[in-house]
């Protein structure tokens, strides 16, 4: 797989990465094994009412995580409302060339 940096001056540069056929299939794998754990776990919360599993409060995850709030481990402060995103906007970063 090749990525291209098309504004890099005064000639466009790319990174190849290896992908192969082997590696596209373990992907797919992958892939697929999660999106039935997902639609299993969103078959039990339309059927059955049973929440989404989650991870256990004791790994200290929900203090950087954005979504604690949604999930009601953490209260959203006013800090929290007028703080800036974690991440910038992709498309605003600079490209570098190497």
């Amino acid at each position: 797989m090749t990525y291209w940096f098309v504004k890099s001056q005064p000639h466009p540069q790319s990174l190849k990465f290896p992908y192969d056929r082997v590696q596209h299939e373990k992907t797919r794998q992958d892939l697929t094994k999660l999106l039935s754990q997902l639609s299993r776990w969103l078959e039990c919360y339309q059927s059955d009412r049973l929440p989404f599993p989650q991870v256990p409060v004791s790994t200290d995850r929900c203090r950087d995580c954005s979504f604690a709030v949604r999930c009601q481990r953490v209260e959203e402060s006013r800090d929290t409302r007028l703080s800036p995103p974690l991440l910038p906007n992709l498309a605003e970063i600079e490209e570098v060339s190497l």
